[in-house]
């Protein structure tokens, strides 16, 4: 099994089991000790641990994949992850722009907005001020025609005779 980490390629050389070649340091008889050691480990526990090391081994292997192929898909992810996360700083900075920009013409609105409300507010008073004269006129202006009202009719009193006498009685 290929791999770029160093990890994985030392747990792909170990995965599988050696039977173990028995050695002895002893000058002179070293070798013979070994060759009786071999001979027992072939009657005693060949046959028996043959199958179990050949189990492990496979196991081991499995797993070795199972890592490496997981080991690529985080590697993968992690790829994507940087790209996503660039794409964030990305729109962020986008984003910052877009509320900068947005920021000066509302700023201004927000400018003109005081400038129509304190024009309304003025416009406000004067219709008020308007209002009232009206209203101070329209007063003048019943008093006018009552009072050309009262002019316009014929004295009946002079009419009838009554003379001088008879309109100072009205004034009074």
């Amino acid at each position: 099994m290929a791999s770029d980490r160093p990890e994985l390629e030392q747990l792909s050389g170990r995965a599988v089991l050696r039977e173990h070649r028995f050695r002895s340091d002893f000058p002179w008889i070293g070798p013979l000790i070994a060759w009786f050691r071999g001979c027992w480990n072939s009657v005693s526990t060949k046959w028996y641990v043959r199958p179990l090391i050949q189990q492990q081994s496979e196991f081991n292997q499995l797993l070795v994949q199972e890592l490496a192929e997981i080991r690529a898909l985080l590697e993968h992810h992690e790829a994507h992850l940087a790209g996503l996360a660039d794409e964030l700083r990305h729109h962020e900075a986008h984003l910052a722009d877009l509320t900068s920009r947005l920021q000066r013409p509302k700023e201004a609105l927000h400018d003109r907005l005081r400038d129509h409300e304190a024009w309304l507010i003025a416009q406000d008073h004067e219709q008020s001020e308007l209002v009232r004269d009206l209203a101070e006129l329209r007063v003048r202006l019943t008093q006018l025609l009552r009072s050309a009202q009262v002019l316009s009719q014929p004295d009946t009193d002079v009419e009838a005779g009554c003379g001088e006498t008879g309109r100072a009685d009205q004034d009074v």
